[in-house]
């Protein structure tokens, strides 16, 4: 997976690369969402004044719109966009579709017939300084840091109510909403509640994890290790 992904960047940067003057001089200024209709976004709750909400949102956040004012070039069968505010943020388009974009440590992978950039319809998110890969399917997000196996899987829960709008609000680095279920600590396999993670023992005892910012502290408090070896949790574990 992480060698595809890399493959598909440097075939992007080549192309680019060997493009010619005419990739800076004829470039058509377009906004993010032309290739989406108004139909979708209105079932996306991004209405037309919720739209203008967020733009007048990111302009005083980081100056600029977020999704008009940027760039087009074509170049073969693709379409390569850029945002003249930020040098590193370029979407590859092809037949209308979004397959990527690359930002300065990170690069985003969309789900097929994606029609603009956003966290539900992103495939995979994967930071190369890291190094890391998320890898985003219909109801879980599967999570690998150091791209040595799996260290955690979440499910995805998305936004409801008047709060389902976020769904879509695209911003650098969101994922799906979601919460932890699963970790991978010492080679164990445990299950998890948000910052706690419980670890079956060869005694069919449960081990108390506490995640710390990237890591996990074995816990010595007494309620958690009970919590972990209660029928609540088994109830609420099972539910997930």
């Amino acid at each position: 997976m992480v060698k595809n992904i890399l493959v598909i960047i440097l075939s992007v940067l080549a192309t680019i690369a060997c493009a010619d003057s005419s990739f800076e001089n004829n470039r058509e200024t377009v906004s993010l969402l032309d290739y989406v209709s108004k139909k979708e976004l209105d079932d996306r709750k991004l209405t037309q004044e919720k739209l203008k909400e967020l733009e007048a949102y990111h302009i005083d956040k980081v100056g600029y719109p977020r999704y008009q004012g940027y760039e087009k070039q074509k170049l073969n069968n693709f379409e390569v966009i850029v945002n003249p505010n930020n040098p590193n943020e370029l979407y590859v388009v092809k037949d209308g579709n979004f397959l990527l974009v690359i930002y300065e440590d990170s690069v985003r992978l969309y789900h097929e017939n994606t029609k603009f950039p956003n966290p539900a319809d992103t495939a995979v998110a994967f930071n190369y300084k890291t190094p890391s890969v998320y890898i985003v399917g219909k109801e879980k997000v599967y999570y690998d840091r150091n791209l040595d196996g799996l260290d955690k899987i979440y499910k995805i829960k998305p936004n409801i109510g008047k709060y389902e709008v976020m769904n879509s609000v695209d911003i650098h680095d969101v994922l799906p909403k979601s919460e932890l279920v699963y970790a991978v600590i010492n080679n164990q396999q445990c299950k998890a509640i948000n910052q706690l993670a419980c670890c079956e023992t060869e005694e069919s005892k449960y081990i108390p994890y506490w995640n710390e910012g990237n890591g996990w502290i074995k816990e010595n408090s007494k309620s958690r290790y009970q919590y972990c070896n209660s029928k609540k949790f088994i109830e609420e574990t099972s539910k997930r």
